[in-house]
């Protein structure tokens, strides 16, 4: 891909198991100064919206849409959940409420 051509021009091989991420998130600008190594869970936490506030990851929910800290969801172990934990909770009350009436 370009940008990492353009990135090993400039700073030698992109180290294992590093990305290189277009700062301003367009991916046809491959200028030096908007090109960043970063490792594979901080890239794919950027593009999913995520914020790093004073050393803490903040995340936005896909119920809800409030960016909360991401200890305000649930670890799984494919990774963190997409739904805070309040609308996690919500939605299991929810779906218990919907079976019981259903028998």
């Amino acid at each position: 891909m370009e940008h990492v051509v353009v990135w090993e021009k400039h700073h030698g091989p992109v180290p294992v198991g590093q990305c290189v991420h277009h700062l301003n998130g367009d991916p046809l600008d491959n200028r030096i100064e908007n090109l960043q190594v970063v490792d594979p869970t901080t890239h794919k936490r950027i593009h999913s919206g995520c914020e790093l506030r004073n050393g803490t990851w903040w995340k936005p929910c896909r119920k809800c849409g409030r960016i909360q800290p991401e200890t305000e969801y649930y670890q799984r172990r494919t990774g963190i959940g997409s739904w805070c934990k309040t609308c996690t909770i919500y939605e299991a009350v929810q779906n218990k409420r919907r079976r019981r009436k259903g028998k």
